[in-house]
């Protein structure tokens, strides 16, 4: 990501009115990623927390009984998975609108602003397409 990040500063700093350096769009364009990190960790632990909830809850009490043991998820794998795209959904849009208020603010109108956001994203839409691949693939749980 950081290689493909300083390409796509590069190039989107090749068509910016007032030139401003590659590392000036790195910095500028790092904040966009923002929301769609967000996403996929809270996308990641929900998951944790809705299909090993039971257990969860049963280590709690078992804090003060010593003796219960629960297993199990809180709900259906669909109902975590709809939840985990639906929350990926929300930080891609989240994270291209952000990349475009940074492009806006940069360059003052919005057919400039169009200009330098191209690169930067399309590399926010693989990152956003590599989240959601992510996503589909089974999480296998670790053997103690």
């Amino acid at each position: 990501p950081l290689i493909l990040m300083s390409i796509t500063s590069t190039i989107s700093s090749r068509f910016q009115t007032i030139r401003t350096s590659a590392v000036d769009n790195f910095a500028a364009f790092g904040y966009a990623f923002i929301p769609i990190d967000v996403a996929g960790h809270i996308a990641h632990n929900l998951f944790h927390l809705l299909d090993e909830g039971k257990s969860i809850l049963g280590a709690l009490m078992g804090l003060f009984d010593g003796n219960v043991m629960m297993e199990g998820a809180l709900t259906s794998p669909g109902v975590v998975k709809g939840l985990q795209f639906a929350l990926i959904a929300m930080g891609g849009l989240g994270t291209l609108y952000v990349a475009y208020k940074i492009a806006k603010a940069r360059e003052g109108t919005t057919l400039s602003a169009i200009k330098i956001l191209l690169p930067h994203m399309a590399l926010l839409l693989f990152i956003i397409i590599v989240n959601f691949l992510l996503f589909v693939m089974p999480m296998a749980h670790r053997g103690v």
